[in-house]
């Protein structure tokens, strides 16, 4: 049997553990390379990322500032086939924000943002994404 690790490729982009029955994995910060800070009123949006077939997402994010926090999932690879709307949470200054999407569509890719609100500088931390099989 293959280990995870295996299982979803050696170029692969994510950590993946089994959790009982279910499967998880965590998205390398490496490649989701959120900035340490956001200036006045902008974004930081993710690179598209695979779903590699996990509907569960969990994405989160700490800002300094208050502000958004959205996920889009995909219908193909690229990112340019969008899944419905954008899932958004609004983020309180200062607080861990998690966005916890479960989707009822199958998505091959999804990708997220993190919006200041705010006129001045925000200090972005706490970036993560976790996919799970169920």
């Amino acid at each position: 049997m293959q280990s995870p690790e295996q299982a979803i490729g050696p170029n692969t982009v994510a950590v993946a553990t089994v959790q009982g029955p279910a499967w998880q994995m965590q998205i390398n910060t490496a490649t989701i390379n959120a900035p340490g800070t956001i200036a006045a009123s902008g974004t930081f949006t993710s690179p598209v990322l695979g779903t590699y077939g996990n509907p569960h997402i969990a994405i989160s994010a700490e800002l300094s500032n208050a502000g958004t926090l959205s996920l889009q999932r995909y219908l193909d690879n690229a990112g340019s086939l969008a899944i419905g709307a954008a899932t958004t949470l609004a983020l309180t200054a200062g607080t861990l924000g998690v966005l916890d999407n479960l989707g009822t569509v199958i998505a091959q890719s999804f990708q997220f943002a993190v919006i200041n609100g705010s006129a001045v500088a925000g200090t972005l931390t706490n970036v993560a994404a976790v996919l799970q099989s169920r």
